[in-house]
C-alpha cells in the first residue's frame, strides 16, 4: 500500500532495509540511518525520541511500518 502511494505520486524510494520492531526502527531513524513511515500513534507513544515528524497528506495509508 505504501509503495502504491509512492508510485501514484511518481516517487521512487530507495528502500535498503525493513524493520518490524518499532523501537529499533525509531533508533535507526534517530541515528540518521534513514527515514520511516509510521502511524501517528507511534510518534505519540515514543515522545522521548528526538524525531521530526511530518504528516503525509492526500493518501489513505493504513498502519503498516517501513524503513526507507
Amino acid at each position: 500500500m505504501i509503495l502504491e502511494a509512492f508510485s501514484k505520486a511518481q516517487l521512487h524510494p530507495n528502500i535498503i532495509a525493513e524493520c518490524s520492531d518499532i523501537s529499533l526502527l525509531l533508533i535507526l531513524v534517530v541515528s540518521d540511518f534513514g527515514t520511516a513511515i509510521v502511524p501517528k500513534t507511534v510518534i505519540k507513544q515514543h515522545k522521548n525520541y528526538n524525531i521530526q515528524a511530518y504528516k503525509i497528506k492526500d493518501t489513505e495509508l493504513t498502519a503498516s511500518t517501513g524503513l526507507i
